[in-house]
């Protein structure tokens, strides 16, 4: 993403370069209607470029997600309480889901109801073409029941800068850590996973080795 900006920087730099140049090259004794045409013509249009240019370039360094490849149609999102799934899939133009209003926390909890049946429940209902389905759950590590033809997000970060996300004061900084590993201990390759690491002003996707350096340290 970097080198895109560079690029387009150094294009806007290409381009000015030849407006100064045409304007001082061309003869200011000529002073047709027709080549006074041509020459406010090339300007609007060499300013136009530039402007598109710039807005490009903008739009680039203020982008939230920067994926090094298409986004897919069909995203489910996987990741620890407070590691940024849902600032993530609202980043996104798909339609969304979201899990936790999905899936029957209280009764499968309490009745102990088959995690199973409601997880496939919760796949049937993703109907959309395009779609992010916000979270997912433990009991299925294997994405045995995930949407078909869906793919896995990965949402990750450091231990440390999730756990100053939480709203109520963690007194022991290593008391979430199990749950973190727990999370980012799933064989995410078995199931095609994509990976964006949350830097805070931006997810980055980034490849599996970055991955498992920051998640296991």
């Amino acid at each position: 993403m970097g080198q895109s900006i560079e690029k387009l920087y150094r294009l806007a730099e290409q381009v000015g370069r030849y407006i100064l140049t045409s304007l001082r090259t061309t003869s200011l004794k000529t002073t047709s209607k027709s080549f006074v045409g041509i020459v406010s013509g090339v300007r609007r249009r060499m300013a136009f470029a530039l402007t598109k240019t710039r807005l490009r370039i903008l739009t680039l360094e203020r982008r939230m997600i920067r994926e090094l490849h298409p986004l897919d149609n069909k995203i489910v999102v996987w990741g620890m309480s407070c590691s940024g799934k849902t600032t993530f899939a609202k980043q996104l133009e798909h339609h969304y889901y979201c899990f936790d209003t999905m899936f029957h926390w209280w009764l499968i909890e309490s009745l102990c109801l088959p995690v199973d049946e409601n997880l496939l429940e919760v796949s049937k209902s993703c109907i959309e073409d395009k779609y992010v389905l916000d979270g997912w759950t433990l009991a299925d590590k294997e994405g045995d029941c995930l949407p078909e033809g869906a793919r896995v997000y990965v949402i990750y970060a450091a231990y440390e800068h999730i756990v100053s996300q939480y709203r109520i004061p963690v007194t022991d900084p290593e008391e979430f850590r199990p749950m973190y590993c727990r999370w980012y201990d799933v064989n995410y390759e078995t199931l095609g996973a994509r990976y964006f690491r949350n830097e805070g002003s931006c997810f980055v996707e980034s490849d599996v080795e970055d991955f498992y350096s920051l998640v296991k340290t």
